[in-house]
């Protein structure tokens, strides 16, 4: 696959910008869909290296927008034949099916001219952001990630938009992120007492080699502590440290009651979770070091397999996972299409060799 330079991306989507625009004026939104030889094909079409370095750099946001402006200009939901071809084949792809890219820009599944109005789904949308807001503005009243129980009405109004209530924190800007930033802060003179607790707490993050889990701190310490400093985020946060947190919390809060039965209790566990690892020796600082100098190379998270198993293995030794290796260096896992494109560019690669 080719690689591209943003300069290139940003002229190359100016270009295909002017080309759907040229059709949706002449009527013809499958304009050099049949030519394989014409630039259009070559240069946009998935079937070509070119197409394919394009289409991977739209992000999810810039599809939905694309069906957003569609739905805009036609009055209501886009069927597929009224979106130009090449962004039509971008959205399938990355989507899978058309109603779930429908869905997931905040418009009717209901597709065509016999779909819901603008104005209909304007309200809809106008409902959506308005619970999306609530979600963000209640984690910032109790400091934490709200769990679906506590916003039964949210669940409600979301579940049409999202299956889980993980996808709709992320929607609303909960993450990680969002929470070193705004639901942390420095308490001045802290009493005695809780700078000896602070200090046991500490002790045993540097016996573990992480921060610790709330579980493995004496209830009456942890209820002392988070007392005084109102979250167990925050007591972390006084002595440098970040919680444990799991890569995808509330994947399994479903918000359709339907869905209830599959619901597994929230477990405080190492499992699928980021963590900073505090006990690194000096061979894994050293391959850490190299890690993310291949990633600012790569432009993106490397892969296993374009990283000797030796290193591999040792960084997984002290990191747990790979992902979690990714997290001390700022990196996350490559997942879906863009996985499926750099494994199979590598293997390219290797029958060229």
């Amino acid at each position: 696959m080719r690689t591209l330079t943003l300069k290139e991306v940003q002229k190359s989507k100016a270009i295909l910008r002017k080309i759907a625009e040229k059709a949706i004026t002449s009527q013809n939104l499958d304009y050099g869909k049949d030519n394989k030889n014409s630039l259009i094909f070559k240069n946009f079409s998935t079937s070509s290296s070119m197409g394919q370095a394009i289409y991977l750099s739209f992000s999810d946001g810039e599809l939905l927008d694309l069906l957003r402006q569609e739905a805009k200009r036609l009055g209501h939901s886009p069927a597929q034949k009224e979106v130009f071809w090449i962004y039509r084949f971008y959205i399938r792809n990355r989507f899978q099916k058309w109603p779930y890219a429908l869905e997931k820009a905040g418009l009717s599944r209901s597709a065509g001219k016999s779909g819901k109005t603008v104005e209909a789904m304007l309200e809809e949308r106008q409902s959506y952001e308005y619970w999306l807001k609530k979600v963000k503005e209640l984690a910032l009243e109790l400091e934490r990630p709200p769990h679906a129980i506590e916003m039964p009405e949210a669940c409600e109004a979301l579940k049409r938009y999202f299956k889980t209530w993980a996808e709709v924190l992320r929607a609303a800007g909960v993450n990680r992120n969002w929470m070193r930033k705004k639901v942390v802060n420095r308490i001045p003179d802290l009493e005695e007492e809780y700078l000896l607790l602070l200090k046991d707490i500490q002790k045993k993050a540097i016996e573990l080699g992480r921060a610790p889990l709330k579980v493995e701190i004496n209830s009456d310490i942890r209820t002392k502590l988070r007392q005084r400093c109102g979250s167990w985020r925050n007591v972390l946060f006084q002595i440098g440290l970040e919680p444990v947190t799991k890569i995808s919390p509330f994947s399994s809060s479903y918000l359709d009651e339907k869905d209830q039965i599959q619901n597994r209790p929230h477990k405080e566990i190492l499992q699928d979770s980021l963590y900073r690892v505090l006990n690194l020796d000096q061979k894994a600082r050293k391959y850490l070091v190299y890690l993310k100098k291949k990633a600012e190379e790569l432009g993106r998270a490397p892969i296993k397999e374009e990283i000797s198993k030796e290193i591999v293995q040792h960084l997984i030794v002290f990191c747990g996972t790979w992902s979690n290796t990714l997290y001390q260096i700022g990196y996350k896992p490559l997942r879906g299409d863009k996985l499926k494109a750099v494994k199979k560019e590598n293997r390219k690669q290797i029958v060229r060799k």
